[in-house]
């Protein structure tokens, strides 16, 4: 039998957080940029969750080039807060990632929380190879 490498495509949620995570202008955050909403937290932290919603691979055989529509939820204690979020976001997206493609930026408070809690959702189209970004 012989054994065949199966090239896989990157996992963009976690390479989307680690890139976050990685920036010197999030370095308060480290711990708040998630691929799933924690536990409600106690007051209202800044906080960051992407998450993949769709997309698919550009080509397919092989396994070269995946566009990953993926949702960033930006989250503040207050609207202002989150608003500078998201533009620090936004902006690192832009200069740090030649691969992402910004799309619509909405402000959509977070009603699970009592009271609604600010939060932007940004949707970003990124382009992986199987390396990683």
């Amino acid at each position: 039998m012989t054994n065949l490498a199966v090239q896989t495509l990157p996992d963009v949620e976690r390479e989307l957080v680690a890139l976050l995570r990685a920036q010197p202008e999030l370095d308060a955050l480290q711990d708040r940029i998630y691929t799933t909403f924690p536990a409600q937290q106690k007051g209202s932290p800044a906080t960051v969750v992407v998450r993949r919603y769709g997309g698919e691979p550009v080509v397919s055989r092989p396994l070269v080039l995946d566009e990953a529509t993926c949702q960033v939820d930006v989250y503040g204690g207050r609207k202002a807060e989150a608003a500078d979020l998201v533009a620090l976001v936004r902006a690192l997206l832009v200069e740090r990632t030649p691969w992402t493609v910004l799309g619509a930026l909405r402000y959509v408070p977070d009603e699970t929380f009592e009271p609604p809690r600010p939060r932007y959702i940004l949707d970003v189209l990124v382009y992986l190879r199987p390396h990683g970004l």
